[in-house]
């Protein structure tokens, strides 16, 4: 085999690697774009919608489940921390990004209570309450959000207008409101 031939097969080679290369780029993109989590806990298409009395009803049934999310998110000074870095107002904890804010024992109750309730999001506000939103729905009166509202103690809560609220237990507070939106 000459010089030449041994160029040529050298350049088919690196060109065969660089096929198969870039085709795997690409169908790893492909893949990433039809995955329907985009870095979520639930997928989009599996969010749950609750209209006030089933939200309630939910309440009741993962009580004790609620109470300790929302107690894990309020004590993570990482996630404060995030927040208060990023100027953002609220965080989604049902985000997988976030999972380095927990600890691993933490991190499985959140993933578990998400998997038990499918909510859009489980928000934790910056200095205030933690929020537990169903996908809004539309009736003949427009689009219809209901969300939990967990306030920590006595002070946040005289601190927010309760508005649309009522008190359902302890700090816990549902929230219906309807918009043209």
């Amino acid at each position: 085999m000459n010089d030449l031939q041994k160029q040529k097969k050298g350049i088919f080679g690196f060109l065969k690697i660089a096929v198969i290369f870039s085709s795997l780029i690409c169908l790893t993109s492909c893949w990433q774009s039809s995955n329907k989590n985009y870095g979520r806990i639930i997928p989009s298409d599996s969010i749950a919608t609750y209209t006030k009395d089933e939200l309630i009803d939910l309440y009741w049934e993962y009580k004790d489940e609620l109470n300790e999310v929302a107690k894990i998110a309020m004590a993570n000074a990482s996630l404060r921390k995030e927040m208060i870095d990023n100027n953002l107002t609220d965080k989604n904890i049902c985000e997988i990004s976030n999972k380095k804010h927990f600890s691993e024992d933490d991190w499985e109750k959140i993933v578990a209570l998400c998997e038990k309730i499918r909510p859009s999001a489980i928000e934790l506000k910056n200095g205030g309450p933690i929020g537990i939103y169903g996908k809004r729905f539309k009736t003949d009166d427009g689009w219809v959000s209901v969300s939990l509202q967990y306030f920590h103690n006595s002070a946040i809560s005289a601190k927010y207008p309760k508005k649309g609220m009522e008190q359902l237990d302890g700090y816990w507070y549902i929230k219906e409101r309807i918009s043209e939106w």
